[in-house]
């Protein structure tokens, strides 16, 4: 889902408004190569049965499977379900092909992957149930190929797993990302790095297909949905040495993902895809979404709070750390006259704790020493937060 944009032509002669709207689209994951089955029948001691589901994705619990992995080992016998599903996304972490698991006291509903919450894996599983219900089931597995992909970023002993045509794919995002970045940069300065060559190198599907939501299609044809812009930011991320996770909710009532990232130990949101302009404007980058905490990203995202690390930081958010933030309508006249004064290509700041009303609040450009043919204010009119101002001057 794109956030709806409002942008205004402001001409030094006379004002009026131009806006743009997306199309609504929904975060949601590309197909399983296996097709959805329903669980019909039960498990009866000495049956066999062959069970095919698609595992739905929530991303839960994933930032702390590092850890909680490092010296964990697959129990001879399951004996509980918490055991099973820990056993399982250990399998799905490390990209197993395939497990056997016995399961003691074994019990269809208990054991029923149809309700797991595996992330990013379709899982197959066949086996038989003992007369003292013990289950011998192997399952196997198959992976979204950003997932993959990822997986081998964050570690390359992974790359065994890439086909060759994604291989040279995780080489060029890979080369990329090294280009982009330097030993010399901190951490803010790689992920803002990272983040603009996304948004400049990338527009958002007008015509959304299968491909639209893979890594493959964002690089090689410079477009896809929020999922490929999520996936590839986590991945060049991880290149560069940042943590970073992918957080599923919604966006303005729409589903929609988008990612957190830690700096000096504290998480903040970033939404790549809502900071790229649309329709896609040549070399504009904006940053309404750049660093958010949670009571920030609030205003416009929903998600279960329960799943994911607080956000509750301003420090590395990008007005903040840029001393962008205007709290008086005297501050932002200033800020924008000196920034014009500069000759500036485009001036990024945050409202607060006023109200910018209409485009005569900006009357005050005549006043600068540079002259002004036009300017472009994106942001939202009639309220306060994030603006982008894109000046034309005459000279």
């Amino acid at each position: 889902m794109k956030k709806f944009i409002v942008a205004v032509l402001i001409s030094i002669a006379s004002a009026f408004i131009v806006k743009y709207y997306s199309a609504n689209s929904s975060f949601a994951y590309a197909p399983f190569p296996e097709k959805s089955k329903t669980i019909t029948n039960t498990y009866s001691p000495t049956q066999n049965t062959t069970v095919s589901d698609n595992i739905s994705s929530n991303s839960k619990n994933n930032f702390d499977k590092k850890d909680k992995y490092e010296n964990y080992k697959i129990p001879s016998v399951i004996t509980s379900k918490g055991e099973w599903h820990t056993a399982l996304n250990y399998c799905t972490y490390n990209l197993y092909d395939s497990i056997t698991l016995e399961i003691s006291n074994f019990d269809e509903n208990t054991y029923n992957i149809k309700n797991l919450s595996l992330i990013n894996a379709s899982i197959k599983a066949t086996g038989s149930v003992k007369s003292n219900k013990t289950a011998v089931i192997t399952y196997t597995f198959s992976y979204k190929e950003n997932y993959i992909l990822n997986r081998a970023a964050q570690d390359e002993i992974y790359t065994t797993k890439l086909t060759p045509k994604n291989l040279a794919l995780f080489n060029k995002i890979k080369k990329i990302t090294y280009e982009i970045i330097d030993n010399n940069m901190n951490d803010f300065e790689k992920e803002k790095a990272i983040h603009d060559y996304i948004v400049l190198n990338s527009s958002y599907s007008k015509n959304i297909t299968e491909n639209s939501y893979n890594i493959s299609n964002l690089i090689t044809n410079r477009t896809g949905v929020c999922e490929a812009y999520a996936y590839t930011f986590k991945m060049m991320c991880s290149f560069a040495g940042l943590e970073c996770e992918i957080i599923t909710g919604t966006l303005d009532g729409e589903n929609h993902g988008w990612n957190l990232i830690k700096l000096d130990g504290n998480y903040y949101h970033i939404d790549v895809t809502s900071d790229d302009p649309v329709p896609d404007k040549e070399n504009q980058v904006l940053y309404f979404y750049f660093n958010l905490n949670d009571d920030e990203i609030a205003k416009t995202h929903k998600w279960d709070r329960n799943n994911f690390p607080k956000c509750t930081e301003t420090k590395y958010n990008y007005y903040v750390y840029n001393n962008s933030v205007v709290e008086t309508p005297e501050q932002m006249e200033k800020f924008i006259l000196d920034n014009l004064n500069d000759g500036k290509a485009e001036i990024h700041f945050y409202v607060k704790n006023f109200i910018v009303k209409d485009t005569g609040d900006f009357k005050f450009c005549e006043k600068s020493k540079k002259s002004l043919k036009k300017f472009y204010l994106t942001g939202n009119i009639g309220s306060n937060g994030a603006f982008m101002f894109r000046p034309t001057y005459t000279d």
